[in-house]
């Protein structure tokens, strides 16, 4: 499964900018190379780029 299939999966969907993705307040940005920051109305948690799929998950849907 795919980082982006996951985030998609949890409700997420593409912005003007291709590695953010919006669901509500919360945003999630994908930079290649640098990992995932999430940010649910402004509480920010950052994730390393080899974080696994079922992981972010989890965190996505809570």
């Amino acid at each position: 499964m795919s980082t982006e299939k996951t985030i998609r999966d949890a409700g997420f969907s593409s912005t003007s900018d291709p590695y953010k993705f919006k669901k509500d307040n919360s945003t999630v940005t994908v930079r290649p190379g640098q990992g995932i920051i999430v940010d649910h109305g402004g509480r920010h948690n950052k994730y390393g780029s080899n974080t696994s799929d079922s992981f972010l998950s989890n965190r996505l849907n809570k």
